[in-house]
């Protein structure tokens, strides 16, 4: 939607009361940068720039990293860096000094966590940014892409583009500032769509038969399209190919069809008989005609697949995880171009959900257009919240259906006086928003490895929920109820990071929210009273000094049962199973220990004592060979790791030492073998 605001002035002030407003929430005025940092990822998913960012936050000596977004196919990640200016409500500026030493410290932590060496000493066992630099070291070798973003409220000027490689790995930089950000506002934060020009793709244009309903709405196209473009795409662009479905966005990345799979290993010839096919669509197309008259589709902008979205990803997987031939692979595509593009959020889910008749619910809505949230913003604007404080200043819980809606709403009122008034009764800490609401119903759900999945593919998947009650008849009743039950259960959640705060234990605080508050729903199931909450718009000092032991309890189980990277272990879902959960939910809690001595036992002693791996380790033939066995049975390491422990122990056995280059590498591998599971 396209913000009213008179001018970037007073979007930037809009922008920076926000923060700030936020930031004398968290009582902590560090929080700006990070609040600042989690804002832009927001604005990024909505214009379609970052496909599922995550706030990620280190700095030390040479190196800093805010945020990070790995692609679903494993060959991307985006590096987030930022520089927030406090100058006021004044709109600052930002010279290229300072743009290249933040592009060059997020480099230096990309590259050391590439390498896996001279970066572990600067990273806490708590810190995240630990579990990025792991993150990077373990999928270094399928990354083909990583774009360094620098994010920035103040001005830069105009800033040329920038590649380079960094061994094998493209790296390019990219800066948003606050104009850029200002202009996407301004423009409705619409999104960079996908284009497909078959000649730049390397392919022929496409033969189609076409037709053209009565009203001038819609044009589709059948025409048969290669297997190997769909995958050069999803390489690409991975699930945001996909994002006008959120099933088949969710679906992508789940486990790839069986019968796909073997049907592209086996007979990639038939595949065209036995597949369904795709359903695309778009906002335009572009027709040539060749000389003898024919035409062809050349060029197809907004390029979004709404039904066969495994089938795209099990394309790519099982060309590039199987190396599987599908030169020969055709598909049949069903291309839908919608008229005007105001309408295609609105069109193109519909095109999905009738588009697959065997499956009763196909889709879910990624916009605000979804009945269930038009509800959710009716109930919310009839009903005033108590004055905490007993006095008669009653106020608002906005729900925010669209980004933007709140300061629309706001600059709406005209005059400055009137503005205030308006702020006073619906302040901005009392702002909700569809994240938000699909972070609260997962997490009351009982499904906080699914909330850690981040804050847009939680959202699909409860929206997805939200689908699938349509479907059976079983509608969420959005009544007013259900929203003062939605504000408690927000109460709560703030209360719990405040507490965690105070801890000054560093890490995984939104993690250790969710499954403590679902440990709460599975063992103490009446704790909340959300009627007596959002009456008193507060919980108790009694339920407060529960959750100080409760977060502390949990947060020492969570790290402390970790089987590898911590990150990746809270949102473990093994065929609907999540390891991490099931121990948690089972934990049982002292709720009558003293403070002080739980303080003592923090998470540093709950997780089991490293093993520390010297040099000493070369000494130690026959450990290079069981540690290559391990590896190999257990698949907890990767394939390159065990030859390499088992190069190393070949060495030892000739009674030969390994190279200066070799040692570090080979420590570094036993320490993830160890850390894994392996016992020397």
């Amino acid at each position: 939607m396209a913000i009213n605001y008179n001018s970037r002035e007073e979007f930037y002030q809009f922008l920076y009361n926000e923060i700030r407003a936020e930031a004398r929430i968290e009582d902590d005025e560090k929080f700006e940068e990070e609040i600042f940092v989690e804002r832009m990822i927001e604005y990024l998913h909505e214009s379609n720039f970052l496909e599922n960012g995550q706030p990620c936050r280190h700095k030390s000596r040479g190196m800093k990293v805010d945020g990070y977004d790995f692609n679903a196919t494993g060959n991307s990640i985006d590096i987030l860096v930022s520089q927030y200016v406090d100058e006021g409500t004044e709109i600052g500026k930002v010279g290229k000094k300072t743009i290249d030493l933040a592009f060059k410290r997020a480099k230096t932590f990309l590259e050391k966590s590439r390498i896996g060496t001279g970066i572990y000493e600067a990273l806490d066992d708590s810190d995240e940014a630990l579990d990025l630099a792991n993150t990077i070291k373990d999928n270094y070798k399928n990354l083909k892409h990583s774009r360094i973003i620098f994010l920035t409220n103040g001005m830069t000027g105009p800033q040329p583009a920038k590649k380079e490689l960094l061994g094998k790995l493209e790296v390019s930089y990219h800066v948003w500032d606050f104009e850029r950000l200002w202009r996407a506002v301004s423009s409705g934060m619409k999104k960079e769509v996908i284009t497909l020009d078959f000649e730049e793709e390397g392919h022929q244009p496409l033969k189609y038969i076409s037709n053209s309903d009565s009203k001038g709405i819609y044009t589709t196209y059948m025409a048969l399209i290669k297997g190997s473009l769909l995958r050069d795409l999803y390489d690409r662009y991975g699930t945001r190919l996909l994002e006008r479905n959120v099933r088949a966005f969710l679906q992508a990345r789940s486990n790839v069809n069986r019968g796909i799979r073997d049907t592209i290993i086996e007979e990639p010839n038939m595949f065209l008989a036995f597949n369904n096919g795709i359903t695309v669509t778009a906002n335009k197309v572009s027709i040539e005609t060749n000389e003898k008259g024919n035409e062809y589709i050349s060029r197809i902008s907004d390029f979004q697949v709404v039904n066969g979205g495994q089938t795209v990803a099990s394309l790519w997987h099982t060309n590039v995880k199987n190396k599987a031939k599908i030169n020969d692979v055709y598909l049949q595509m069903k291309l839908t171009v919608i008229n005007n593009e105001d309408n295609i959020d609105i069109i193109a889910p519909l095109i999905s959900k009738y588009s697959n008749a065997q499956n009763a619910v196909n889709t879910a809505d990624f916009s605000a257009n979804d009945p269930f949230h038009r509800n959710l913003e009716k109930v919310a604007q009839s009903i005033y919240a108590p004055d905490p404080t007993g006095g008669n200043m009653e106020t608002i819980w906005f729900y925010e259906r669209s980004r933007g809606s709140y300061a629309e709403t706001k600059n709406g009122e005209l005059t400055p006086a009137r503005m205030r008034t308006w702020q006073k009764i619906h302040p901005t800490h009392q702002r909700l928003d569809k994240l938000i609401i699909g972070k609260l119903e997962n997490t009351w759900r009982k499904l906080p490895h699914i909330v850690c999945w981040g804050a847009q593919k939680n959202f699909s998947h409860f929206m997805v929920y939200v689908s699938e009650c349509v479907a059976t008849g079983s509608d969420i009743e959005v009544n007013v109820k259900y929203f003062k039950d939605i504000v408690a259960k927000r109460i709560i959640w703030k209360a719990t990071e405040k507490i965690i705060n105070k801890q000054k234990i560093p890490g995984y605080r939104a993690q250790i929210v969710t499954y403590s508050l679902a440990w709460t729903l599975v063992n103490d199931p009446s704790r909340f009273d959300l009627k007596k909450i959002w009456s008193k718009q507060n919980i108790s000092e009694l339920e407060k000094n529960y959750l100080n032991i409760l977060t502390r309890n949990i947060r020492n189980k969570m790290v402390g049962t970790a089987v590898g990277n911590p990150s990746e272990w809270f949102k473990s879902n093994k065929q609907g199973i999540s390891p991490c959960w099931e121990k948690v939910r089972e934990m049982k809690i002292d709720f009558d220990v003293d403070i002080e001595d739980l303080k003592n036992n923090d998470h540093k002693k709950a997780v089991a004592p490293k093993v520390a791996i010297d040099w000493s380790i070369f000494e130690k033939t026959q450990l290079w060979f069981d540690a290559s066995d391990w590896i190999e049975e257990t698949k907890e390491l990767e394939q390159n790791d065990a030859d390499f422990c088992r190069s190393i122990g070949k060495l030892l056995k000739n009674r030969r030492n390994p190279s200066i280059k070799q040692m570090p590498i080979a420590i570094s591998i036993m320490q993830k073998a160890v850390d894994s599971g392996f016992v020397i």
